[in-house]
């Protein structure tokens, strides 16, 4: 397809028109506050309103759809004025999603085009070959952006060179979507005044899944830590509700009348926004409700940006609610020198690396009498970047806890790894982890390892498993130990790499039917500021 380029000259409209900031100031440090309101082009009002959509952009700051005022805004996360660029079709922009070009991709409601908005404000157009417009759009696993269309019952992919194949539905209207979980190539999707959701396969194979005869309409759906969730709106209730193995559904009645969207948050949490009662849901996992925070104004869609607070769209503003997410390590703080230490050297700590934005870092120096970081302590007074090694400290060891803080608080003080002073032997091997009692495991510094993979597997097939850090400096090994009875097969030393180790296993013919026990062990490299762990999940095998 030939894209359509329109120039930046005129497209972008200073907020000085258009809008301006509404409350700045500090942050509360209390979830639920909104510090921050910014005026945007109007959204619409009714379905339009509905269809707005918000998004983080690659280069941290979130962006926005203007329905009725066929415009796409950028908004700062420090607040202040928004940018707002008109679209070069007058089509009513509706939904918004990250390409993986690192494009902003945009749905037209009322014409035959997909758009793309770059970050730094250059619009293309591909014209769509059904004549309607669309309504949602996200990016799937196989690299290309998928659709829903505007009532004409057909799902569509674009590549990222512009190429647009279009599927029939078989009568369906399909209304929202979403990726798969993680290693599948569907993407998922609510089909309109019907009681059905569905996905589509990367060839286009469209398969349905009906819903409970009292949901009247399958609303927003969201993959969210590699469950599908999705709002269900029955006559006189509403509900969120997550897929089961593609087959059944549990469900979570809701104290919401409006249910408009789902974001998801951290360790497979989400937020819902209750547009009727201008309302935020924080969510558990488990789909259960954790908090209520009333908005000042009513959102209709919401994204999660860097800072982890939770940006709202509304009809005309977009706002900041704070979460309450602290500072998250990424990578842990290191000590320089951290070798050949003895007393009178100069040590300084890093701040290391950390996720959510923080502002200021603290400092707490310790001495430890071994290896294990049970027996450190905190030196009086030593709450520097550095520190210089004492007499007290020969024959011991050191370490330094670095706390990191936000606009919502404080997080746990992350340490560095524990070195020796003077006379003191070389930090000791890790000591072994507890027996596993789940899929997740505390491996110290805040950092939580988590064993995912194939929940089913048939005989002779092939299953993908894997242990993620929420760090990425985790260094080590992890060995992946598969039994049922008295059988048991081993995976060892799969090496951990960018927060990450994965393996893959082939389920002998003769293995027997039922749960297996899936236990991995991560074992971290000798000095790592991380500890031992382990966990354990099930796989169903048929």
């Amino acid at each position: 397809m030939r894209a359509r380029n329109a120039g930046l000259a005129g497209a972008a409209i200073s907020s000085l028109l258009l809008g301006s900031l509404v409350a700045a100031g500090p942050a509360l440090a209390a979830p639920g506050d909104v510090p921050i309101q910014v005026d945007v082009p109007t959204a619409g009002a009714g379905l339009a309103l509905l269809a707005s959509d918000i998004v983080t952009a690659p280069d941290g700051s979130v962006w926005t759809t203007n329905v009725l005022s066929n415009s796409i805004s950028r908004v700062a996360l420090t607040g202040g004025l928004a940018t707002t660029f008109v679209t070069p079709t007058a089509g009513s922009p509706a939904g918004i999603t990250v390409g993986p070009d690192g494009a902003l991709w945009f749905t037209y409601l009322s014409a035959p085009k997909i758009g793309k908005i770059t970050t730094a404000g250059a619009f293309s157009e591909y014209p769509l070959p059904s004549g309607t417009g669309a309504i949602d759009i996200a990016a799937g696993s196989d690299g290309n952006l998928w659709y829903t269309g505007a009532g004409n019952q057909k799902i569509g992919r674009i590549t990222p060179g512009g190429t647009v194949t279009e599927f029939a539905t078989g009568g369906l209207n399909p209304f929202f979507i979403t990726p798969g979980p993680t290693g599948s190539d569907r993407m998922y999707v609510s089909f309109s005044g019907t009681n059905k959701v569905g996905f589509i396969t990367a060839t286009g194979g469209v398969s349905t899944i009906t819903l409970g005869a009292d949901v009247t309409q399958p609303w927003y759906i969201r993959t969210v830590g590699n469950v599908v969730w999705f709002i269900e709106q029955k006559a006189g209730s509403t509900a969120v509700a997550k897929l089961i193995a593609d087959t059944t559904v549990q469900e979570t009645v809701l104290p919401a009348s409006n249910p408009t969207n789902i974001t998801p948050g951290e360790a497979g949490a989400f937020f819902i926004t209750d547009y009727a009662a201008s309302k935020v849901l924080a969510m558990t996992a488990d789909g259960a409700v954790s908090a209520s925070y009333s908005l000042p104004q009513a959102a209709v869609a919401g994204t999660v940006a860097p800072d982890g607070n939770l940006w709202l769209r509304s009809a005309l503003k977009v706002m900041q609610m704070l979460t309450g997410q602290v500072p998250a390590l990424q990578t842990a703080p290191g000590l320089g020198p951290n070798s050949g230490i003895v007393p009178g050297t100069v040590v300084t700590t890093s701040n290391g690396a950390w996720r959510y934005l923080p502002s200021t870092y603290a400092y707490q120096w310790q001495r430890c009498t071994s290896s294990d970081a049970s027996t450190c302590a905190n030196i009086a007074g030593a709450t520097a970047q550095s520190y210089t090694a004492t007499g007290d400290d020969n024959g011991k060891y050191l370490r330094a806890g670095v706390t990191a803080t936000n606009g919502n608080g404080a997080s746990v003080p992350a340490y560095t790894a524990i070195v020796s002073v003077g006379s003191a032997a070389p930090p000791a091997p890790p000591a072994p982890p507890a027996p596993p009692t789940g899929p997740d495991v505390n491996i110290g510094n805040g950092v939580v390892a988590s064993l995912d993979g194939a929940t089913s597997l048939r005989r002779a097939r092939r299953g993908t498993f894997d242990v993620s850090f929420t760090a990425v400096d985790v260094a080590g090994k992890v060995t992946f130990r598969f039994s049922r009875g008295s059988r048991s097969t081993t995976v060892a030393n799969v090496n951990v790499a960018g927060g990450l180790a994965t393996t893959s296993w082939r389920v002998p013919r003769n293995w027997p039917r039922g749960s297996t026990t899936v236990v991995a062990t991560f074992t971290p490299t000798t000095g790592s500021p991380y500890a031992a762990g382990a966990m354990r999940m099930t796989v169903r095998i048929r």
